[in-house]
């Protein structure tokens, strides 16, 4: 089943949803701006490659979100994503964006999910399939927490630390809105 946004009020309608990873896209974005793929190139080039990746990330939430809502999934108590004593529900481990797909044996989801975490989202996407934004209420969600992979359930306080200690600065979004401009 694919999924288009038909018209720019659907797109809107995704990317204000409450739980769009938008600041993780846009932080992706402005790495693959950085990146030897995009150094040289064209705006119209860039323009066409940020669309395209916006589009995929724009179907694989969809997806996601009518097959967990679907299922009950989409509920505040089904997928806090924390269950340890330090994670501050920051989302820095799902930028690895991909792994060992071992999953746990009861797996409600359709099987090419799996796919998704082992092979990740596509083209130049950098983070989770499954990690979600949570405006609402802050800091970011798993949207199938409950049978998330074993990489993810081992990923540990030592593993946090090293990530913030990895991680850049915070960007602001005007600047990486004039990436578009």
């Amino acid at each position: 089943m694919k999924f288009i946004p038909k018209s720019r009020r659907e797109i809107y309608r995704v990317l204000s949803n409450r739980y769009f990873p938008s600041f993780f896209w846009l932080r992706n974005s402005f790495r693959l701006m950085k990146s030897e793929k995009f150094i040289g190139r064209n705006k119209l080039w860039r323009r066409s490659f940020l669309a395209r990746h916006l589009a995929a990330r724009i179907r694989i939430f969809k997806m996601i979100m009518m097959i967990a809502d679907n299922m009950g999934f989409i509920h505040d108590s089904e997928i806090t994503g924390s269950d340890s004593g330090y994670c501050t529900r920051c989302g820095l481990c799902c930028e690895i964006a991909s792994g060992c797909a071992e999953f746990p044996a009861e797996w409600p989801f359709p099987e090419n999910w799996k796919l998704l975490f082992t092979n990740g989202c596509g083209n130049g996407q950098l983070f989770c399939a499954f990690l979600l934004e949570d405006s609402k209420m802050g800091g970011t969600r798993c949207a199938i927490y409950p049978y998330r992979p074993l990489a993810c359930r081992k990923f540990e306080e030592d593993e946090c630390v090293f990530m913030h200690r990895k991680a850049e600065a915070p960007i602001h979004k005007l600047k990486l809105l004039r990436l578009f401009n």
